[in-house]
């Protein structure tokens, strides 16, 4: 945003700004709009909980979410909080999965490419399918295999749902 005396204002009212940062801004002619928006904000208790649960689970990947494993285990224990524009992200980067899950455990070949997917464990999800994977390869699951990884895909999106709600 453009440096102005009334932006300038807001920003100070919410943050402890050095004066040769005040400076700069005023040389730049413009002031960083992360100070000026409202993701600064970080979310409320309950909102933590709800995506702190949702991520619990040890069948999803968190770094691959984009989700920093430290600052959740943090959040977790009440020593830390995310900020509003993390907390959506990571809201939305679980609906897409719980999405995929559901669509993708309807279909053989999506049974497949969940298999292959690094959203989630699949070590953990899938166990005893892959755990011979040189031996046993993909392409070659039973029906009562394939049943069985569309009820743990299935699993998992409604955990996640019920742990977001």
């Amino acid at each position: 945003m453009r440096y102005s005396e009334k932006a300038l204002k807001e920003v100070l009212k919410k943050h402890d700004v050095p004066n040769a940062t005040i400076a700069t801004w005023k040389h730049r002619g413009r002031i960083p709009d992360k100070y000026l928006k409202n993701s600064i904000e970080e979310v409320s208790d309950e909102q933590t909980r709800k995506l702190t649960k949702a991520i619990s689970d040890k069948r999803i990947n968190r770094t691959s979410l984009g989700i920093d494993s430290m600052k959740s285990r943090d959040a977790a224990r009440g020593k830390s909080r995310f900020l509003v524009n993390e907390y959506e992200e990571h809201i939305l980067a679980l609906k897409k999965l719980t999405q995929d899950l559901i669509k993708l455990s309807k279909t053989e070949t999506g049974i497949r490419s969940m298999i292959e997917d690094n959203r989630i464990k699949r070590f953990l999800l899938f166990g005893r399918l892959i755990s011979n994977r040189s031996y046993r390869p993909f392409y070659n699951l039973s029906d009562e295999e394939l049943k069985t990884s569309a009820s743990s895909m299935n699993d998992l999106a409604n955990w996640i749902e019920k742990a977001l709600s």
